[in-house]
């Protein structure tokens, strides 16, 4: 018992030297990996395993190594970066050389990467930049960028999103513009009368008969007009407004006419016909000075029943 005790302090005790020598071994491993694809030409796989070499134990060497394979990869920015901790490393005078290569080099990569100034305007809500979120509002966006293909996207809610691609040349400055309310989106408006043989009029143009589904182009903040009518019905007006792509819907209801106690008397429309006809009378029998008059028998009386008056 106390052997297996013994032996276990023994190995507590040796274990972290152990362990840094393994890791020693392993990031050496990788590292003459790494500089062998670089050799080789295969210049991802290089910078990949010369991470991992990195991982466990960095050195100015390894980050030289990898910022060549990341130059031969054309990822000059990541290059850039490794050469800057290269410099912080490489102090002593044993890097003389080191840092002389790492220095031309790094003067060599800047004449390489491209400034892109990209200009966002129209309430942009989100600029991407290769699928990457690098912005949530307009303003003006400054990258270093490496060269080649660059796809920037645009999105603001009830617009179409703004996609541009641009191929960026080396070393160059570029200015971009995107504005985010190039395209608005039509409304989509649904509207749903009871009951349902009202006539549907938007912007005094009949659309549906108690259901209507479409389509309108709208700029930010517009107003349209809707009439709801039906026989037999009080009808309703409403004035909407809408944003661009919204979905609305607008449900209407429209109320009976109720006729009166004294409309539904009989003797009430005897009244008004009676009292429509004297008017007519009075008014087809008048005459201006200027006019001939109007006989009797012109008006379809005869003369017996007015002599009986």
């Amino acid at each position: 018992m106390r052997a297996v005790l013994a032996a276990a302090i023994l190995w507590a005790a040796i274990w972290p030297s152990f362990a840094r020598a393994q890791s020693t071994e392993d990031a050496r491993r990788l590292f003459e990996q790494g500089v062998e694809a670089l050799d080789d030409g295969r210049f991802r796989d290089a910078a990949e395993l010369l991470r991992r070499s990195l991982e466990i134990r960095d050195s100015a060497a390894a980050r030289f190594n990898r910022a060549l394979a990341l130059r031969g990869a054309g990822e000059y920015i990541e290059a850039l970066s490794e050469l800057e901790r290269t410099l912080e490393m490489a102090s002593d005078r044993r890097h003389r050389t080191l840092r002389e290569q790492a220095e031309q080099m790094q003067s060599e990569l800047r004449t390489q990467v491209a400034t892109v100034r990209i200009h966002v305007e129209g309430g942009a809500e989100r600029v991407e930049i290769d699928g990457e979120v690098v912005a949530r509002a307009d303003g003006l966006l400054e990258i270093r960028r490496n060269p080649g293909p660059i796809a920037i996207v645009v999105r603001r809610e009830g617009y179409a999103p703004v996609r541009r691609e641009y191929e960026i040349a080396p070393g160059s400055e570029r200015d971009l513009h995107l504005d985010a309310s190039e395209d608005a989106m039509p409304a989509r408006v649904l509207i749903v009368a009871d009951p349902s043989e009202a006539v549907l009029r938007w912007q005094g143009r009949e659309v549906g008969i108690g259901r209507a589904q479409f389509e309108v182009p709208v700029d930010e903040g517009d107003s349209f007009h809707v009439e709801v009518s039906a026989e037999d019905y009080e009808p309703q007006e409403r004035t909407v407004r809408l944003q661009p792509g919204e979905e609305a819907r607008l449900d209407f209801s429209l109320s009976a006419i109720v006729a009166t106690p004294l409309q539904r008397k009989w003797w009430f429309w005897t009244l008004i016909l009676v009292g429509a006809g004297a008017v007519a009378t009075g008014v087809g029998i008048a005459v201006r000075p200027d006019q001939e008059p109007i006989e009797l028998g012109d008006l379809g009386f005869s003369q017996q029943v007015l002599r009986a008056r």
